[in-house]
């Protein structure tokens, strides 16, 4: 009996941590601190030659803390938003729905006499034209070897963008199919899309992907089924990470693919972009020396031919790094894109206050759509696509245009669904 119920404590805890923002919480605290774990016995050689001259690095005592407070503001910004959408639930049971809704119902209503799943459609019409883009630069790659990385990333990034996509639609395929053929093509585009986003050269798409549709099965799935996901997504994670990573490596710096480079890449990832935060805090003031620009440019970097730079280019200049690039006998003048942690930008942007005010967002965000997620399924392909973005930018930061596209999507969401005052009170599309 002791046993079942330790078992079944054990069961509770994974799945209270098996979420979206357990997960984010997870990598954030395991990104900083596993600078401190001494990997480089073990891979040193590896890190000599990816160029890792910081082996040891350990940050100042105040660039800990502020990590720390920002993981904690973005703790307090879940609960806030947790609670304000627990908060709107209660208030608008038992109300009747406004016209715009009795519209959306009443065509939904429609369509089910005819058996029509109008958001399977929507979102495999989409999977669709994404992976025809995905397709089509790897068309236009057929001729650059794979390891030839810096290549490969001068093509189309317009292709890329549309090709990036599939992250938001692969998740809303398996949340709305019902039928097992539905299922068949969700968990198929799974498959295709890791392999095809992974064909494009750049490990973090293949890695948005995974950590998007495994956090999606989450919200499907049985409590008890939790731990076997886990498993699944950490062995197809690492192996996803470790080759394209080793591969896309090995085409800049020349070592040959093995674990203990895999194992020298995410020590070298860490203390790289610790040690940008440590040198943006020591040339920061408390109120940043950006004012804004970081935020504003990397915005407008949406638009197409603007000569606006993303924060870690500008970032890359402000830390000294290389202002040019080689492509065969092509010299382009552009800033070495670094790593600055997820607070990093922030901080050179508005310093303290740009940190806490961000992460009091992305908490806000990640809260509020886990409340409504359990309550509505629609909610949660942008729920697991944001997290995915987020998850990402602990590393490399989420002053890009993709990432801002993503919060420009999920705070669009949130405000329609405040506006239009949706009864969540049933979990399927109906």
């Amino acid at each position: 009996m002791i046993e079942e119920q330790k078992v079944s404590t054990s069961l509770d805890i994974v799945y209270r941590l098996a979420h979206p923002m357990g997960l984010f919480i997870i990598i954030y605290f395991s990104f900083f601190f596993i600078i401190y774990m001494k990997f480089y016995y073990f891979t040193f050689w590896h890190l000599m030659t990816l160029g890792t001259r910081i082996i040891g690095f350990i940050p100042s005592f105040y660039t800990t803390a502020l990590y720390v407070y920002g993981g904690l503001v973005a703790l307090f910004g879940f609960f806030l938003g947790w609670r304000l959408a627990n908060y709107l639930w209660f208030k608008r049971r038992g109300k009747k729905d406004n016209s715009i809704v009795k519209l959306i119902k009443s065509m939904l209503t429609f369509l089910d006499k005819f058996q029509i799943d109008l958001f399977f459609l929507l979102f495999l019409a989409g999977y669709l034209i994404s992976l025809a883009f995905n397709l089509f630069q790897i068309y236009k790659l057929g001729k650059i070897p794979l390891f030839d990385i810096a290549s490969r990333w001068k093509e189309s990034p317009v292709l890329v963008w549309f090709a990036t996509w599939q992250i938001l639609f692969v998740p809303g395929l398996i949340v709305t199919s019902k039928t097992r053929w539905q299922k068949f093509i969700a968990f198929a585009s799974f498959f295709v899309s890791t392999v095809a986003l992974g064909l494009l050269g750049a490990r973090n798409l293949p890695a948005k992907l995974v950590i998007a549709f495994f956090l999606a099965l989450v919200y499907l799935i049985k409590p008890k089924q939790i731990p076997k996901i886990i498993g699944a997504f950490l062995v197809i994670l690492i192996f996803i990470l470790g080759l394209v990573g080793a591969i896309s490596k090995s085409g800049i710096y020349g070592p040959v693919a093995s674990a203990e480079l895999a194992l020298g890449l995410t020590y070298s990832d860490s203390v790289g972009a610790v040690y940008n935060l440590e040198r943006i805090v020591n040339i920061s003031t408390l109120w940043g020396v950006y004012r804004g620009k970081l935020a504003f440019d990397s915005f407008m970097a949406l638009i197409p031919g603007t000569p606006y730079e993303y924060a870690n280019y500008q970032i890359g200049k402000m830390l000294g790094g290389r202002q040019t690039f080689q492509f065969g006998e092509e010299i382009i003048e552009r800033s070495v894109s670094l790593a600055p942690t997820l607070i990093g930008a922030a901080y050179a942007d508005f310093g303290f206050f740009g940190v806490i005010i961000q992460m009091l967002l992305i908490g806000f965000l990640f809260g509020y759509y886990h409340f409504v997620s359990k309550k509505n399924l629609l909610f949660v392909p942008f729920l697991v696509t944001y997290s995915a973005y987020v998850i990402n930018g602990i590393d490399a930061g989420i002053h890009n245009p993709h990432t801002i596209l993503i919060f420009g999507l999920v705070l669009t969401l949130l405000f329609l669904d405040v506006v239009l005052k949706i009864d969540w009170g049933r979990r399927d599309f109906k």
